[in-house]
């Protein structure tokens, strides 16, 4: 408004008036954003910011008009065109095979970048994925300079030996020819390309084809996040809270009956194949193929709500094989309503069960964002003890650090160490900052966040308004222990510490002192228990410290401590885990229904093999050495340490945490099917109990499922 009213100062427009720009105002609302709104669920709306120059904003508009180009860049012969494919049936973007492309025409090098700068200049069509790379370093530098970088390089590593043998199995001297080319272009190609964060780097070998990197590169780098809700009977919460999700989060919903209803009505080839059947009833392959033409047109990776999909596990698997991952599932629950884990026809699996056992499926009862960004966004996890003074604070802090493998933050020393880098050569520096002190932690949970480790801090040594800053810099505590004392308990402690008479007198500006910093450590407290009150994902824990030490600890450790139910059978495991094992369907369902955290060890360690992560090395080591017949995933190849070891490192990875455990597939090496064949079986029962026990917390109990 103030805008249009200083331009009509000169602009000498007899609309520019504030009755007329109100009016002007009103009818867009009105009359265009209904438009907008019906084209932003099908990805065609661009969003421009005005702010800025002409050149600025036209600058903007270019970006918006720009190709998505997606190169794949490797040796012949490993897979290449076989992945573009897949990529390109999935995602629908176009295929183009390069060297096909280039060998049209005798053109010259700068000849073939002109004719393909010139093709994607005169497409209709927007997204490509180019199976193939540029000649030499000139021609990517031509392409770059004159037309536009690539949105994505995709890299595949080889090994001379890798590829020697691929060759051998096509035999052409065309492929051969076109490797020695490869090789000689491609130091400087990658050295040219690799400073940009679009370069992506994958290595194929034997172990890693490929083909296997194909959901990865879509659910990583091509797809948008996605998001399932079922709302029941509470629409109201739905509603209200769907808005909420697009205004305040970026989310597109799509509500899928009527875009399926919309699409009819458009009589695309896709519309007229779903204008044959009643809404109610059009084939899952055409609902899926319309959801993949709506989440892949654009560039950019929005954020998108599904509403209306069938409500059964094997359509969300379906969804899942062909198109992409789902991100969550939201279930909308209202007040006194029971999420049905289970039905009366089939006991086992809806898709809320399956997505809670691996951690995807969220309940929101309450009209509150922040509840949802508890579950979807990665927090730093570390905890806070608090004391009055005199309290042996540190040996708390000390004794949660060793007992439960938490890093331990002692200020004084961190400070001293933070001092030392600072400074360098020239020696510790002085004094710290507090804003240098937040970045130093800033920098320590980003290398933590990789490795699932979480931290205690003994104390915080700064005012409440630098804690309250580094909460809103650094993110609410997992916890904070608050050690209470009373007035004559801190006295005592003050004369222990002193080491004077229990009932000797205390100076005057002595017991000032005490007086103070009860009345800081109650400040501190009062403010950290609003904290957490008002968010989630933080527990505030209220310690009784007029107690013994020994008392204190055993009631911190059973803070900490899980409940760990267990659950083994003697059956020959199966195949393909949750699909077929029927068991673990209903230990699912029972954990899904009291919100109890599901671990399916086996399908921890295909997890780990698969996406090769930290604990990679070890399982295959262990895996290699052990002579067997068994399937990779069967969790007694492993030692017990290990099996830990990636159970709490799945444990991290858990946004929203519970006391609750059910561990399955943790099978004992006791059992005959173990030992077939005299198998070197690591050995399980009493040393695996203990790792739990030490590791996680009490077993409360064992289900033990046998034949017979």
């Amino acid at each position: 408004m103030e805008r249009l009213l200083d331009r009509g100062k000169t602009s000498g427009r007899a609309d520019d008036n504030e009755e007329t720009i109100r009016n002007r105002i009103k009818v867009f609302n009105s009359s265009t954003r209904p438009a907008l709104d019906y084209y932003w669920r099908f990805g065609k709306v661009h969003t421009i910011s005005s702010i800025g120059s002409v050149e600025e904003v036209y600058s903007q508009v270019l970006q918006q008009l720009q190709k998505n180009l997606i190169f794949l860049y490797g040796a012949p012969c490993i897979g290449k065109t076989m992945l573009a494919k897949a990529l390109c049936q999935v995602t629908g973007y176009r295929h183009v095979e390069l060297r096909e492309f280039w060998s049209k025409g005798g053109w010259s090098q700068e000849e073939k970048v002109n004719r393909l700068m010139a093709f994607f200049e005169g497409s209709k069509e927007e997204n490509f994925i180019i199976d193939g790379f540029f000649e030499s370093l000139k021609q990517a530098k031509i392409f770059v300079e004159n037309f536009l970088k690539p949105k994505q390089v995709f890299y595949f590593e080889t090994t001379k030996d890798y590829v020697d043998e691929k060759l051998l199995l096509v035999n052409s001297k065309e492929k051969e020819k076109a490797y020695k080319e490869f090789v000689g272009n491609r130091k400087e190609l990658v050295d040219f390309f690799k400073r940009d964060p679009s370069f992506v780097t994958f290595t194929v070998n034997m172990q890693a084809p490929i083909a296997g990197f194909y959901t990865k590169i879509v659910n990583q780098y091509l797809a948008p996040e996605v998001y399932f809700a079922i709302y029941e009977d509470n629409t109201s919460l739905f509603t209200s809270y769907v808005e909420a999700l697009e205004k305040e989060r970026g989310f597109i919903h799509l509500p899928l009956p009527q875009l399926l209803k919309r699409e009819a009505e458009r009589k695309t080839e896709l519309g007229l194949e779903i204008a044959k059947y009643d809404i109610s009833e059009v084939p899952l392959d055409f609902q899926i193929a319309l959801l993949r033409k709506i989440l892949f047109r654009q560039q950019k990776r929005f954020r998108y709500l599904i509403t209306g999909f069938p409500n059964d596990f094997d359509s969300y698997r379906y969804f899942e094989e062909t198109c992409r991952e789902i991100s969550f599932v939201i279930t909308f629950e209202a007040e006194g309503q029971h999420i049905p884990f289970y039905c009366s026809s089939n006991p086992l699996f809806t898709p809320q069960t399956y997505y809670h056992t691996i951690g995807k499926h969220m309940i929101i009862d309450r009209n509150s964002l922040a509840l949802f960004d508890h579950y979807t966004q990665k927090k730093n996890a570390y905890y806070l003890t608090i004391a009055p003074p005199y309290f042996e604070r540190t040996v708390i802090s000390k004794h949660l650090s060793e007992k439960f493998g938490l890093g331990f933050i002692e200020w004084e020393e961190t400070l001293t160490k933070l001092k030392e880098k600072l400074g360098g050569d020239d020696g510790p520096v002085d004094e710290l900052n507090f804003g240098q002190i937040l970045k130093h932690f800033q920098d320590v949970f980003k290398v933590l966040q990789a490795k699932g480790t979480a931290l205690v801090f003994d104390g915080f040594p700064y005012t409440l308004p630098d804690l309250e800053l580094f909460i809103k810099t650094i993110g609410a505590p997992k916890g904070i222990l608050s050690m209470e004392m009373s007035k004559e308990s801190i006295i005592r402690a003050y004369r222990v510490n002193k080491g004077i008479e229990l009932d000797a007198e205390i100076p005057e500006e002595e017991m000032e002192e005490i007086n103070k910093g009860k009345e800081k450590h109650e400040t501190f407290a009062l403010a950290l228990e609003k904290i957490a009150e008002e968010g989630f994902g933080t527990n505030y824990y209220k310690i009784n410290a007029n107690i013994s030490m020994s008392t204190i600890k055993n009631s911190v450790e059973n803070l900490f401590f899980k409940r760990v139910y267990l659950v083994s059978h003697s059956f020959p495991i199966y195949d393909e885990g949750l699909l077929d094992d029927k068991f673990m369907q209903i230990f699912a369902n029972i954990a899904a229904r009291n919100q109890c955290i599901f671990i399916d060890v086996r399908a921890l360690i295909r997890k780990e093999f698969k996406e090769e992560g930290p604990l990679f090395e070890k399982l295959n080591s262990q895996y290699l050495m052990r002579w067997t017949e068994k399937p990779i995933d069967f969790p007694s190849n492993y030692t017990p340490e290990l099996i830990m070891e990636l159970v709490k490192k799945h444990l991290a990875g858990i946004t929203v945490q519970s006391r609750e455990i059910m561990i399955y597939n943790y099978s004992m090496g006791d059992y005959q099917h173990d030992r077939k064949k005299e198998e070197c079986c690591f050995p399980r029962a009493l040393d695996e109990l203990a790792q739990i026990e030490g590791g996680l917390g009490q077993i409360k109990m064992i289900f033990s499922i046998n034949e017979g």
